[in-house]
């Protein structure tokens, strides 16, 4: 359970192959499924009040020396019990069936995004366990940059299917994720606290 942070403008959450399997059943997925597509990297962090769109951010894959930085935005984003602790963000990003994507300008990671997959008996279904963005650069179209790449690494693995949790009360998430081509299939009940419900969402893949 991971409730909304000031810093998170896209919320997936707490998810894994064992949620996936969770979930399945409450889930109506319709099609079939490509990757990639890297830049390069650099660094330092936090306590930035402006950004300027001048500069480009850059995407890629994450790379060993990047988890301190990209942690620090977890720890931004996320107070303890909803935070994932260290070793649970090492081994979601390290798994073999896993992409974490990360967003830098100038050097500096100012946001992030984990997908995970599994093989399923109707094929492969990716997940999104996370996307955060630092507060002084929403609105610059990143979280949405960062959910293309996740979706490209789900074609890559022929996922038929992407899915995700969203706060309803997520607003301004759930209009991204309903521009960017996902349909509602469902609703989960007290997934972010006691009455407090997360939608499904999830967007189908073709070749």
């Amino acid at each position: 359970m991971r409730s909304t942070a000031p810093c998170l403008l896209y919320e997936g959450a707490f998810g894994g192959p064992a949620r996936i399997s969770a979930f399945l059943g409450n889930v109506r997925f319709l099609g079939k499924g490509d990757k990639n597509g890297s830049i390069e990297p650099e660094k330092d962090l936090l306590n930035v009040s402006k950004t300027d769109p001048a500069f480009p951010v850059y995407y890629h894959l994450f790379e060993r020396g990047d988890f301190d930085e990209l942690y620090a935005i977890e720890e931004v984003c996320f107070a303890p019990p909803q935070r994932f602790t260290r070793r649970y963000m090492r081994d979601l990003i390290g798994s073999s069936d896993s992409a974490t994507w990360i967003a830098e300008e100038r050097g500096r990671i100012v946001g992030f995004a984990i997908l995970e997959w599994a093989q399923q008996a109707a094929g492969v279904f990716a997940y999104i366990a996370t996307l955060e963005v630092l507060p002084a650069w929403r609105g610059r179209g990143i979280g949405a940059e960062l959910l293309r790449r996740l979706e490209g690494s789900a074609n890559a693995e022929r996922a038929v299917a992407i899915w995700l949790h969203v706060d309803l009360e997520n607003a301004e998430a759930i209009r991204l994720y309903e521009r960017l081509g996902y349909q509602s299939t469902g609703r989960a009940d007290h997934y972010y606290a006691r009455n407090r419900p997360a939608a499904i969402y999830s967007k189908s893949l073709t070749v």
